[in-house]
């Protein structure tokens, strides 16, 4: 079995991990995004988006449950065919909901090259910010290294 193992700061990602739990707190009843679809009747759009926000919150829980006991004393997080997909989907959800809650007012281009200057941020966007970040790395390891674990499942 294909695993990676990421070595974390446990200084830099513990605040991080309360943005990332607000964020989870905030999305147990919601969508990361809307859902609109003005061609099914109201009853089928309430039932696909209730099996929506579960998956949702079950990718999240797989994400957040690397963020254990074993974690803060050894520092490091694993990745493998077992929970490689889900965290990049938990990634992906996290993201949407810290981008379009805290970071929306920031310059599109800025944002999407990495250009946005940390210092000009307010203090409200700055974990927010940073979270995300920290989310959109992870994203790019998993990737990176287990893409065809990905791609088959």
């Amino acid at each position: 079995m294909k695993r990676v193992e990421v070595k974390l700061d446990l200084t830099n990602v513990a605040p991080l991990l309360d943005v990332l739990k607000n964020a989870s707190d905030a999305l147990r009843d919601r969508l990361a995004l809307p859902l609109n679809l003005p061609t099914l009747d109201p009853e089928s759009v309430e039932q696909w988006k209730s099996d929506l926000v579960e998956s949702q919150n079950d990718d999240i829980n797989v994400l957040l449950k690397l963020f254990n006991r074993d974690f803060f004393t050894e520092e490091t997080v694993a990745f493998d065919e077992a929970n490689a997909d889900a965290v990049v989907r938990a990634c992906s959800a996290l993201k949407l909901y810290l981008y379009y809650e805290y970071l929306s007012d920031l310059d599109d281009e800025d944002f999407e090259s990495d250009a946005v200057a940390y210092d000009l941020l307010t203090e409200p966007q700055q974990k927010p910010f940073l979270a995300f970040m920290f989310l959109d790395t992870l994203q790019k390891v998993i990737m990176r290294h287990l893409n065809d674990l990905i791609l088959e499942g």
